[in-house]
């Protein structure tokens, strides 16, 4: 009897065995969308600019947000231009200032804007996410309803103690969290951090299964430019 193992793999992935995203496409006119990113960046930060600077970056959240297949990420490694994934995250990186958390909150807006879906694990959704920033996931101790978020927003990755206590015992949540989500599958996990994904800070901070981790988890793309919000 012949096997088709493709075949196989797509059954097992509809019913839910094997973790998976999939990715809805919408048309989003960049010229049109670009003025509401516009927009509401100044509601967020009266300085707030698109210019040379971010207007690169801005497009490619816009067309990893419309599930656009010709979005584009940066090699961590390289610093050069590749082709993104539409069903990985994000790692912002950026300087302190340079509006990361913004340019998040943003393309959530977006998201909410237009509706936009995504299949998890076979379950159609949207795709809005929980917003956490690191140090209050440190602070709390408790993972499980960041473990299992479909949709989960980290900000400031890197700003928190490295070590927490909880019931008196010694852990560390946010590496415990991203081995979890990059080893569950099916989900999508976004972050913000001042550490560029190859830098050796991270690595020494986190050790090299979760930089690992965060590779596989997420497209890498960078915030330029002044803190914005000496403007202010």
């Amino acid at each position: 009897m012949a096997i088709d193992i493709l075949e196989i793999i797509n059954k097992l992935r509809k019913c839910g065995f094997l973790p998976t995203v999939q990715r809805c496409s919408y048309s989003l006119d960049t010229k049109t969308v670009l003025g509401i990113v516009g927009r509401l960046g100044r509601e967020l930060n009266a300085a707030f600019v698109l210019d040379d600077e971010n207007r690169w970056t801005y497009i490619q959240l816009l067309k990893w947000l419309a599930g656009d297949k010709t979005m584009q990420a940066i090699d961590p490694d390289t610093g050069k231009v590749v082709a993104g994934r539409l069903d990985a995250g994000l790692y912002l990186a950026g300087p302190t200032g340079s509006g990361k958390s913004g340019a998040l909150n943003i393309m959530l807006m977006l998201a909410r804007t237009f509706n936009i879906q995504v299949t998890l694990n076979g379950e159609q959704r949207c795709l809005f996410w929980k917003e956490v920033r690191a140090d209050e996931i440190a602070r709390n101790g408790q993972l499980d309803r960041y473990n299992e978020a479909g949709v989960l927003c980290i900000q400031d990755l890197g700003t928190e103690p490295t070590e927490s206590v909880f019931m008196g015992n010694r852990f560390q949540p946010v590496r415990q969290l991203i081995e979890h989500r990059g080893d569950a599958g099916g989900v999508i996990t976004l972050f913000s951090s001042n550490l560029p994904m190859g830098s050796s800070v991270l690595v020494d901070r986190y050790g090299d299964r979760v930089a690992s981790r965060l590779r596989e988890m997420c497209n890498y793309i960078e915030l330029k430019g002044k803190d914005r919000r000496k403007s202010r």
